[in-house]
């Protein structure tokens, strides 16, 4: 089986439903990959939503 690191940026699109991204959405939830992360989840995730464009405005 296919083994596939996905970006958090490309995390992000499928979140906010990226029309790019649905390919990669579609192919996850049909098991065509099996995805491999790091041990501690969305280890990235809180820094890349305070980088442009969504950072919060205080």
């Amino acid at each position: 089986m296919l083994r596939v690191v996905i970006d958090t940026n490309i995390w992000i699109r499928i979140l906010l439903k990226g029309r790019v991204t649905l390919p990669i959405l579609a192919a996850f939830n049909e098991d065509k990959f099996q995805l491999v992360y790091e041990s501690t989840p969305y280890g990235r995730t809180p820094s890349c939503l305070e980088s442009p464009p969504f950072k919060r405005a205080d």
